[in-house]
């Protein structure tokens, strides 16, 4: 199963930073979930987890999604979160909005992919 969620945070300086934001969360990530499960991530050469986060005012959406059950405790960690702690930001980052959405089969997905093709044109104008 594909399962995603975002998360609305309020940061509103983020120079003091040295890399990514989503590098940061990563790090968040790994220290709130299970201690072997991270291990066990940090030796894959693939993941079954994708992040990024995304600028907007006042903030960052942060999308996870995640695509076995064993992936899902992500998630499950983070739907409870109120408040990050970045390593380089002083204050905790707040989360304003956590939107959840509804699980979606990798079959489903993979059906959905092959019955559509679509071209995209661009013209010079």
């Amino acid at each position: 199963m594909l399962n995603q969620i975002d998360l609305y945070v309020e940061c509103k300086d983020t120079s003091s930073l040295y890399s990514d934001i989503a590098i940061k969360i990563h790090g968040f990530i790994m220290k709130i979930i299970d201690t072997n499960y991270a291990e066990k991530l940090h030796k894959q050469e693939l993941n079954p987890f994708s992040l990024f986060a995304f600028p907007i005012q006042d903030g960052f959406i942060i999308r996870v999604s995640t695509l076995n059950d064993e992936a899902f405790q992500i998630i499950e960690a983070l739907k409870g979160m109120s408040e990050i702690r970045i390593y380089g930001i002083s204050e905790p980052v707040l989360v304003k909005k956590v939107e959840n959405y509804p699980p979606v089969s990798l079959e489903y997905l993979a059906n959905y992919a092959t019955k559509r093709k679509y071209k995209l044109l661009i013209a010079k104008v």
